[in-house]
């Protein structure tokens, strides 16, 4: 977790739960606002294996390297 960011902060994250124990696997901070807010957006997997995922403003992706 950023401890940049203000604990009322809207903060927001791309995070993956394990589907049998409920416990979070990964979790990584993707922006700050409400401009980060995905608002039901839905997540796609490019071929690439990053994700992609549609925000207020715009389209952020997230990868692992």
């Amino acid at each position: 977790m950023n401890s940049d960011i203000p604990k009322n902060a809207a903060a927001w994250y791309l995070t993956a739960v394990d589907f049998e124990t409920g416990k979070t696997v990964y979790k990584v901070f993707t922006g700050c606002g409400r401009n980060w807010n995905n608002s039901y957006s839905p997540i796609a997997i490019g071929p690439n294996g990053a994700a992609y995922v549609g925000v207020f403003y715009g389209l952020i992706s997230v990868s692992d390297g």
